[in-house]
């Protein structure tokens, strides 16, 4: 049995740009939504938060806990789905998933690629990160199958998987 990896002491967290600093991505957030040494996280907007609580649900039931970086204040969001008036927050929560924020300058001009700046908070960590689109359903956990990927191929340290060859990003 693999024992889960700490998160790293010296792992640097940057501050919420426009949301509000209790937001902020932190080292007890990435202890919290640890599974065993891997973070699940995605991305979403107040436009896509039924896709990402949906997405969170399905990972709870699986036993796995989740990160969600936000680009913007939920509220409004969640008023008859499961949500508070106060942002949605709780919602979340009740899925097994952590709220950040992810409203980084490039999040704000386009936030399917301004989504990698994001990413490199929880790559500090150093947990392993799998980041996956919120329209993605999961039926399996999806942790022993990278594991097994990883041990086949020890060098390794990045994995893709798309749905489109092409996205015309420049």
């Amino acid at each position: 049995t693999r024992m889960p990896r700490p998160v790293a002491a010296s792992a640097s967290y940057p501050a919420c740009h426009s949301l509000p600093q209790h937001l902020a991505l932190s080292g007890d957030l990435v202890r919290a939504h640890n599974n065993g040494g891997v973070l699940i996280a995605t991305f979403t907007n107040r436009l896509a938060a039924d896709f990402a609580l949906n997405w969170a649900r399905q990972l709870h039931t699986l036993g796995l806990r989740s990160l969600i970086g936000i680009s913007e204040r939920l509220v409004g969001w969640g008023e008859g789905a499961g949500g508070d008036a106060g942002g949605g927050e709780e919602a979340f929560k009740l899925a097994g998933a952590g709220l950040f924020c992810a409203d980084g300058p490039s999040m704000k001009i386009n936030g399917q690629a301004g989504r990698w700046a994001e990413v490199a908070p929880l790559l500090r960590s150093g947990l392993d990160v799998l980041l996956s689109d919120s329209d993605i359903a999961w039926f399996h956990n999806p942790i022993p199958y990278f594991r097994a990927v990883k041990q086949a191929h020890p060098h390794v340290d990045f994995l893709l998987s798309t749905d489109r060859a092409f996205n015309g990003y420049s």
